[in-house]
């Protein structure tokens, strides 16, 4: 078996402990593996629990892909001991301090990298300090972005704008975009915190310039003036667009078969889409928040009678603490029209199946490519990082979503204030303008369509993201 692998090119893979970072990475490890790659993929014990059937199914398909284990001192960090991805936080400072910690895996991974030189490394954008690693033993280093150059672009216009305006058509874009100041960071009360994530982001810039290529999970046709943008701004050699992949290596809906985040869902896949094969084409909201921020019990509360109210079939994610009683008293009152799952959901095969017509999101990157790909209208409800900048992409440039109304930045485990809260009202009137027939709503889900054939030809011979993808492998050292 040695002798089989031996000539392939090795890659190691280093992603951030949090689902939307690793999940395309993932991706990506596995689409590495089936293009005659030998590949380790870094993490912590307790993450690489949540990929133990990828490895399995990657190995029973004769791939070489594996799983290497760093140590994660959380305690050091201040952080509790199984706190070792971002799902276990639960408050912004233990979000910062996690993601300012994790430069103490620097001498683990060096140790390893020295250990088993690989041809290349593919790093999360977070980790730049992997840049100085991969100059001192000379091996090529690229950096991953698990988000969009719009974000970047935003982000940098915002910056430059010298106003105390709170809301402006944000500077230098190709589209008249409209952010709110207060939206751009987290209130932190430790100064040093603040410090601390400047000095990363100008490493993380500085790592784009010095890396041999970066690589993002976007098409170049969802956004292709904000990657030429990003391109200028940042000085980049090679940057490569080769996503979404999760249409690579999921390209009819399979899930992922891991069960992301802690709570598990008493409803399995078979269930669930047994569910939506009951209920008409195109009739189905789903609404997920993603595997981080909770809602407060009030504003689920509001969510769910919003829903009620649409008189729309709906399938709820829940993550948070809401009453056991209101979630009981709701099922029996939808029925058969609503299904409310705790925990884990297969997102995959629920997005693309035909009954569901909508899906309400926090506007994780992740989740709103999986959203464009399956080609429905989105309604959006972002909370914090780069979500409420996703939003404005898929709201103002691309035409294919309407806000539910959040406009506040949140935290983990914030309990918004009365008049702070999305109302019943509000979430009723959005459910109902998505599958309604009004001329906007009609021209969303027109525009919706068409980006999703766009971008799904992007991923097919010929397409964008292949060509791009090609390009990749071939500077690994892949036969293509």
């Amino acid at each position: 078996m040695e002798d089989q692998f031996q000539h392939r090119p090795y890659v190691v893979v280093f992603p951030m402990m949090a689902q939307g970072h690793m999940n395309p990475m993932i991706d990506l490890a596995m689409i590495l593996a089936s293009h005659s790659c030998k590949v380790t993929i870094l993490t912590t014990l307790l993450n690489s629990f949540r990929y133990h059937s990828v490895t399995e199914w990657s190995r029973s398909q004769g791939l070489e892909l594996r799983v290497v284990h760093l140590p994660f001192p959380a305690t050091q960090m201040g952080l509790p001991e199984d706190c070792e991805n971002l799902d276990s936080t639960t408050n912004p400072d233990m979000l910062w301090k996690f993601v300012l910690g994790i430069k103490i895996l620097q001498q683990p991974f060096e140790e390893f990298v020295r250990k088993e030189p690989p041809n290349c490394i593919i790093s999360d954008t977070l980790f730049p300090w992997t840049t100085q690693t991969a100059e001192k033993l000379k091996i090529p280093r690229y950096v991953f972005h698990s988000t969009n150059s719009f974000f970047y672009c935003v982000i940098a216009g915002m910056r430059s704008h010298d106003s105390d305006e709170e809301e402006f058509a944000v500077p230098g874009l190709p589209h008249e975009v409209r952010m709110r100041r207060t939206l751009l960071s987290v209130p932190y009360e430790d100064e040093s915190l603040l410090l601390g994530m400047d000095a990363l982001h100008k490493e993380m810039r500085m790592s784009d310039k010095t890396s041999a290529g970066v690589i993002f999970n976007t098409s170049y046709e969802i956004e292709s003036a904000y990657v030429e943008l990003f391109k200028s701004m940042r000085g980049c050699q090679q940057l490569w667009t080769v996503g979404p992949l999760s249409l690579i290596s999921h390209p009819k809906g399979r899930s992922r078969q891991e069960k992301q985040g802690k709570e598990q869902s008493p409803i399995d896949e078979d269930q669930c889409l047994r569910w939506l094969d009951s209920k008409e084409p195109r009739s189905v909201m789903y609404v997920c928040f993603g595997s981080i921020a909770s809602l407060s019990g009030a504003q689920l509360m509001e969510v769910g009678q919003g829903l009620e109210s649409s008189q729309h079939p709906f399938i709820w994610v829940i993550r948070g603490a809401v009453e056991e009683g209101f979630l009981q008293e709701l099922q029996e009152r939808v029925k058969e029209r609503g299904l409310v799952i705790k925990g884990w959901a297969p997102q995959l095969q629920i997005l693309s199946h035909q009954a569901v017509g909508g899906f309400m999101t926090h506007c994780g990157w992740n989740s709103l490519l999986e959203g464009i790909s399956a080609g429905l209208p989105l309604l959006t409800w972002p909370m914090f990082g780069d979500q409420h900048i996703n939003e404005r992409l898929v709201v103002d440039v691309l035409g294919v979503a309407l806000s539910v109304g959040n406009q506040k930045l949140m935290g983990l485990d914030e309990e918004q204030k009365t008049e702070e809260l999305v109302r019943r009202e509000q979430i009723e009137r959005a459910v109902t303008a998505v599958f309604g027939n009004e001329h906007q709503a009609r021209e969303m889900r027109r525009k919706a369509a068409v980006l999703s054939e766009t971008v799904r030809k992007s991923v097919e011979a010929g397409g964008s993201s292949a060509l791009n993808l090609n390009v990749l492998l071939k500077n690994v050292g892949c036969h293509v």
